[in-house]
């Protein structure tokens, strides 16, 4: 620290315009001493190695906020645990730690303006990425409603499927235990038709008729052209029986 002491003695019987005079001058030379000083110190400091750029000190305070934010979350013994851990680790990643990031705070602080604009900035940066995780998380429950929505419409579907199930079911055993003879001449094949009708089964058929209406004969072999009429009519009169 340069300490500049000046003693101004006192001129007797001069004039006051010799006064005036002597006084501008040692103002004069005070203020460029006080300018030499200043300009000094003021190269000094832009010249410090340990100053990061503007920029970096800008990211550093973003993530010392987060970590702030983070550790406010946690109650007194859990924070004290992980307080060192967190910050040296934010410091390592710009090459700095308590000692230097001090420095870079107080240099930058000393610049009201600028300092002001370097919150503007952490500012800015927290509310993007506040936005980010908005729509991150946004874009996660979108996801999870689309999922849940198609397990719903198969779920459901499911269920509609199980509950043809047991009304069918219930038709079938109505269909066999309550049966009700009418007036008419029972006729089983008709009972029977009526049966498969109201119950959706597929039934009466006869797998000869089956075979030999839809499987076609060896090219060279001959087959009777009235096969199928007799194994049907043999059929009717089994049942008729």
């Amino acid at each position: 620290m340069i300490i500049v002491y000046l003693r101004i003695q006192r001129v007797p019987n001069v004039s006051p315009f010799y006064k005036f005079v002597q006084n501008y001058e040692m103002q004069r030379l005070i203020l460029n001493v006080l300018a030499l000083i200043f300009l000094f110190v003021s190269c000094k400091s832009t010249n410090e190695k340990d100053i990061i750029p503007k920029k970096d000190f800008v990211k550093v305070l973003t993530e010392i906020y987060i970590t702030d934010s983070y550790l406010s979350t946690l109650d007194a013994d859990s924070a004290r645990k992980v307080i060192f851990p967190l910050y040296d680790n934010t410091f390592k990643k710009f090459d700095l730690d308590s000692t230097t990031f001090k420095k870079n705070l107080s240099f930058y602080a000393s610049d009201a303006e600028s300092m002001n604009k370097i919150y503007e900035e952490v500012g800015n940066n927290l509310k993007k990425m506040n936005e980010g995780y908005i729509k991150a998380d946004q874009s996660r429950m979108d996801s999870v409603r689309r999922k849940d929505s198609i397990r719903t419409a198969l779920f459901q579907d499911s269920l509609t499927r199980v509950n043809d199930f047991i009304a069918l079911y219930e038709r079938q055993k109505k269909l066999i235990l309550n049966y009700k003879p009418d007036s008419t001449k029972w006729d089983y094949k008709k009972a029977s038709q009526d049966f498969y009708d109201q119950t959706g089964l597929k039934g009466n058929l006869n797998l000869g008729t089956f075979l030999l209406k839809h499987i076609p004969p060896p090219v060279k072999s001959s087959i009777d052209s009235t096969a199928v009429p007799k194994v049907e009519a043999k059929s009717i009169r089994n049942d008729q029986r």
